[in-house]
């Protein structure tokens, strides 16, 4: 059987992961990130790249880029919509591989109750969810096969949500609905996407929706850190389901609720 190919842009928290899910199931694995990372697999199949990421680095000019049979994007909007516009245009030709987009639950900013895929969003186009937006709006521009995972907040070692408020101080209201994933998972979604054939966009959030008061204070009761208060909070309440992920078959595997196997 032909060798396949992942390409990674940006071997951060997430794509780390990713690499490691598909270096495990045979492929070979290549990633670009403009800071050298210390936990890089020692592996014959993987190849790390420390450039700006920009088309004119080595990572994009060579073969294997086009070739690639999978694309993971994992760099936050603020690199900037013309950063992806180059990406993806890059790929256009000659490209027959899927692309798939690391987004965010932020797009659903302003949204109220219960939120799935078929939500209408509201535009913003100066907010953090607006620049959001605006990538997945890139990407849709481009004929080849796809995936926008719109994943809710992280949760990982060296991310342990009794820290997110060391201050004591907590962001919005204490009976808001936490929306949060562990890493690990949304590396297993990403090989599911793939694996599955899949194409379109899914949330990807654990199914667990305790209030931010009463969440965080455990969290930080786990690290031993202060309680958290929380203030009046601006952004209305809701919870974002993962209903597609979930009816085809995927399983989230990371409880949130699990802080010792987050801490360090």
């Amino acid at each position: 059987m032909a060798k396949k190919y992942l390409s990674v842009v940006g071997y951060g928290r997430v794509g780390s992961k990713v690499a490691r899910l598909f270096l495990e199931a045979g492929f070979a694995v290549r990633s670009i990130s403009r800071s050298l990372k210390a936990d890089l697999p020692e592996h014959p199949d993987f190849q790390f790249f420390q450039e700006e990421i920009s088309v004119a680095s080595h990572f994009f000019k060579a073969p294997e880029w086009v070739s690639s049979d999978c694309v993971v994007i994992c760099l936050p909007p603020s690199a900037g919509r013309s950063v992806f516009l180059n990406i993806f245009s890059s790929l256009h030709d000659g490209f027959s591989g899927k692309v798939i987009l690391i987004s965010s639950t932020s797009v659903y900013s302003g949204l109220e109750g219960d939120v799935d895929e078929q939500a209408e969003l509201i535009h913003a186009p100066d907010s953090r969810s607006g620049r959001q937006s605006e990538v997945e709006e890139t990407l849709e521009l481009f004929p080849f096969d796809k995936v926008i995972l719109r994943c809710g907040g992280l949760l990982g070692r060296g991310r342990h949500p009794g820290r997110f408020f060391s201050s004591g101080l907590g962001s919005g209201h204490e009976s808001d609905p936490v929306n949060l994933v562990n890493e690990w998972d949304v590396a297993r979604a990403v090989f599911f996407c793939y694996s599955k054939g899949l194409n379109g966009i899914f949330n990807c959030v654990y199914p667990d929706y305790p209030s931010k008061g009463d969440y965080y204070n455990r969290a930080a009761l786990a690290v031993g850190g202060l309680p958290v208060k929380f203030g009046s909070g601006t952004e209305p309440q809701r919870r974002v389901f993962s209903i597609k992920l979930r009816e085809i078959g995927f399983e989230f595997a990371f409880p949130i609720i699990d802080f010792n196997s987050l801490k360090d």
